[in-house]
């Protein structure tokens, strides 16, 4: 499936939901998406305080700035949650298995070593569920052709 189908999907359904978002969550991933912000800028040897004073950009207007994103994030995830739990979709044994070694493959680890790391399984779950739900939408969401233009309408 294609990344732009797949955004296509999940954009659809969350234009057409109707969600009532807590500031709070909002504020609480804008928070999580500034540290990581952060952490991207130390990672390429800046402080967010020298970012700042490069942009001329306070911390509280990239936080405001950020508030923008986390509210479609919030929303999105509510979403998809909300079309996993009416679905009972839950990931079996053998798609957290597959996923385990996936992982371990990927990063060039035991088995084991990744099971240890992951520890009670609970956020790969979460995010097998999740992606079990996108999956579930993009192969429901209807193509729509474009409208073909009849000539007397383009007069």
């Amino acid at each position: 499936m294609s990344q732009a189908k797949q955004n296509d999907a999940i954009a659809k359904a969350v234009e057409n939901a109707e969600v009532d978002i807590p500031h709070a969550m909002v504020h609480h991933e804008a928070d999580h998406m500034m540290n990581h912000f952060a952490q991207d800028l130390q990672a390429q040897g800046l402080t967010p305080e020298l970012y700042y004073q490069f942009t001329g950009q306070t911390e509280e207007a990239m936080h405001a700035q950020m508030e923008k994103d986390a509210e479609t994030r919030v929303k999105t995830n509510l979403v998809l949650e909300a079309i996993a739990e009416a679905e009972g979709i839950v990931p079996t044994e053998a798609d957290i298995e597959e996923e385990v070694k996936t992982l371990a493959d990927k990063y060039s680890m035991e088995v084991d070593a990744v099971r240890a790391a992951l520890g009670d399984m609970n956020e790969l779950k979460s995010d097998l569920k999740i992606r079990k739900a996108i999956d579930l939408l993009v192969e429901s969401a209807k193509e729509v052709a474009p409208k073909e233009v009849k000539e007397e309408d383009a007069e």
